[in-house]
């Protein structure tokens, strides 16, 4: 096998085995613990990468048969990869049993609910979008969300304003991600009918992506010159301008992959923003 080869084989497997969500959730926990300052674990980002690559291993299986027009590289990945249900089942295994033993008891009941509504997604809660406008958007950014409130639950800190403030700000990046990774699934999801927010407003999806991205905006700068947030998260300004880039390049190219690709890594790509902004300051 060359090496070529390899290379094809480990970025499908980081792409469409449900790793690069695991990574982005890991991303969105160190970004929380440097803003918020709490001393993050290993032990507790080993439970957060193996909760969210069930998650979206699991969904991405459950899937393959809704992704056949929409995402033909991804399900043919699927279905080479028999083991699937194993891996899910050992990561949830794993990870519960981590949290038993390093958590307590109320960081054990929110893993708990969230590889549950995790894993039931693709079932029963994605089709409520059937009379719910957007309402998979709102769930799946909802659940990135509450990464926030995990982290402090796991680690026995009290909720504050701060944490509610960036998990607001989560939200809202999350559901610009989702709405932008919709705007290619756009036709299966009308086959299924979904009304997802592309299906449902057509060509104001641009218009609303940006409103998000305005709010996010307004949030982050209310925590800078507040002084909710460190000085060094600045940089997370950088955010917009990417977020922006791909949302014009998906408009324009819309089954270019790729493009997807950068909506997905925006997560970690704010983990490499905040940790910049802390080598500079």
């Amino acid at each position: 096998m060359s090496v070529k080869q390899i290379f094809v084989i480990v970025i499908d497997e980081l792409i469409y085995g449900g790793h690069i969500f695991a990574m982005g959730a890991v991303s969105v926990v160190l970004v929380s613990s440097i803003l918020l300052d709490v001393l993050v674990t290993v032990d507790f980002l080993i439970i957060v990468y193996l909760i969210f690559y069930a998650i979206y291993l699991n969904d991405h299986f459950k899937d393959v048969k809704k992704d056949f027009l929409t995402n033909i590289q991804r399900v043919e990945y699927l279905k080479k990869n028999r083991r699937i249900p194993v891996l899910v089942s050992i990561s949830i295994i794993v990870s519960e049993l981590l949290l038993s033993n390093f958590g307590n008891i109320h960081s054990l009941l929110l893993g708990s609910v969230i590889i549950v509504l995790g894993l039931f997604y693709s079932k029963y809660f994605k089709g409520i979008t059937k009379k719910i406008v957007a309402f998979k958007n709102f769930f799946v950014a909802l659940v990135w969300s509450v990464l926030t409130f995990f982290l402090f639950l796991y680690y026995s800190y009290s909720l504050t304003f701060e944490v509610i403030l960036f998990a607001i700000f989560i939200f809202l990046r999350i559901f610009v991600v989702q709405i932008s990774l919709d705007i290619r699934d756009k036709e299966g999801d009308k086959r299924e009918k979904l009304l997802t927010i592309p299906v449902f407003f057509g060509k104001k999806t641009e218009s609303i992506l940006i409103g998000l991205n305005i709010l996010a905006f307004l949030i982050l700068f209310y925590s800078m010159y507040f002084d909710i947030f460190p000085k060094f998260c600045v940089l997370l300004f950088l955010i917009f301008p990417y977020s922006f880039y791909y949302i014009n390049q998906i408009k324009n190219t819309k089954n270019d992959s790729s493009i997807y690709f950068l909506a997905v890594m925006e997560p970690i790509i704010l983990l490499i923003f905040i940790l910049f902004g802390c080598f500079l300051s």
